[in-house]
Formats: structure tokens, C-alpha cells, sequence
């Protein structure tokens, strides 16, 4: 499961980089591995930062109402950001990147309808990845110096996690449930990312993660994440 994954991923980055910029698709498996270097090296960068967290699962029983959201607020987290170099379509202000991240999970307070977050007895532990391209539209400076970025894409998750979970928001009393991925472990993946840069300086705003669903209930894992740090160009 995780080799096709890889395959699927080298192989989407390989046809989405060739298409965008104009050059020949027929890439022999001898260049594969000098194309996939430069791709990751040149231009690419390094993020050092510190900032806030947030990783969710919101549980949804199919057919009702009833729903809960089980949470870890992370502050004063440290992150090392990898980005390679943007691309841009034929010389326009459209762009594509790539969301890359891998977490685990250890959640045990729970969201109110109010918002307040309370400990509830509940608790789901595992790890999720996920890789999404992007299309951003770009103001400012292409690659360095000053600029601010907003995408959108849809791209490969894996979910590996099990638990349980109150559904706060329920027709039944002390509605609790438990949850996991299932047979599968790779899934859609949807993210959003801000970007700001001045020289150096560096502020994401992004959220990603894997959409679900089994044994009755539609689950939406997220990872939320602002990060304020300063940005190393490797190339």
C-alpha cells in the first residue's frame, strides 16, 4: 500500500511538473531519478518557524445530525517546512505547489457547539500523511523577496487511527462511538494554504487532511496550522 502510494505520488509529480512548464512527457525511467533530484534541490527551500497547531477529526453518524469533533491544540509549536520551487503556467501569475506533511495523533479533548474544548473520557490515537498539489495565484515576486500566495488542491492521504468519540451534538444520550479508518488507508486529501514572504521572513496560514468514510460515519481529519519563521533557499 505505501509503494503505490510513492509510485503514485513520483508519478504525479513527474506528469504535473512536465505539463505545466511545456516539456516532452516521455520520461525514460533513466531520468527519473536526475529529473526527481532537481526537482527537489533546485529552487527548493527550507522553513524554520515557530507557531500554533490544530489537528481535528469531526465525526458525522450517515444520515442524522449528529456529530462530534475531537481535538489537539498544539501553541508554541516548532516546524521545519520543505517547499520545492514553485512553478508557474506559461509566464502567468498561476501557479503550482505541493502541501507535504506527516503527523500523528493523539487527541483527547473534545469541541463543544459553544467552542469551549473539554476532556470527555474520549481518546484517538495514529498518524495521517498527505501530499496535495496546488494551483496558487501569485502577487508579487515570482520565487523570492516579496510576495503572497493562495491555493487550493486535492491530492493523496494516509489515515491510520483508532478510538472513540462522544457525539456531542446527538438525538441519543451519552452518545459514544468508536471510530477508525478501516481496510483502507489511503484517501482524498483536500488543503488550502496563505503564503506571505519578505526576503527571508516567512508566514503560512494552511490547512490539509484526509475526508473518510466507514462503518456508518463521514469523518474529515484536518491539520491546521500558522507558522511565523525564516526561510533557507537550498539552490
Amino acid at each position: 500500500m505505501y509503494k503505490l502510494f510513492v509510485l503514485t505520488l513520483l508519478q504525479s509529480l513527474l506528469f504535473f511538473s512536465v505539463q505545466a512548464e511545456g516539456h516532452d512527457s516521455d520520461v525514460t525511467d533513466e531520468k527519473l531519478s536526475t529529473w526527481l533530484w532537481n526537482y527537489l534541490t533546485v529552487g527548493a527551500s527550507v522553513t524554520a518557524g515557530i507557531g500554533g497547531r490544530s489537528i481535528a477529526i469531526d465525526v458525522k453518524r450517515f444520515g442524522t445530525n449528529d456529530h462530534g469533533k475531537i481535538v489537539e491544540n498544539r501553541e508554541d509549536e516548532l516546524f521545519l517546512l520543505y517547499s520545492t520551487k514553485a512553478g508557474y503556467f506559461s509566464g502567468s501569475n498561476i501557479g503550482y505547489a505541493w502541501l507535504f506533511n506527516l503527523s500523528t495523533l493523539h487527541l483527547n479533548e473534545q469541541e463543544q457547539q459553544d467552542g469551549s474544548i473539554v476532556n470527555l473520557g474520549t481518546e484517538v490515537d495514529g498518524y495521517f500523511a498527505y501530499t496535495v498539489p496546488t494551483i496558487f495565484y501569485n502577487f508579487g515576486d515570482r520565487y523570492r523577496g516579496h510576495y503572497f500566495r493562495t491555493g487550493i488542491g486535492l491530492g493523496i492521504g494516509l489515515a491510520k487511527f483508532k478510538g472513540d468519540i462522544v457525539l456531542t451534538e446527538s438525538t441519543q444520550a451519552n452518545d459514544r462511538v468508536s471510530i477508525s479508518n478501516g481496510r483502507s488507508n489511503v484517501f482524498f486529501a483536500l488543503g488550502v494554504f496563505i503564503d506571505y514572504q519578505w526576503q527571508n521572513f516567512t508566514v503560512r496560514l494552511s490547512t490539509a487532511g484526509p475526508n473518510l468514510e466507514y462503518s456508518g460515519y463521514e469523518m474529515n481529519v484536518s491539520d491546521s496550522s500558522l507558522v511565523f519563521g525564516y526561510t533557507y533557499y537550498l539552490k
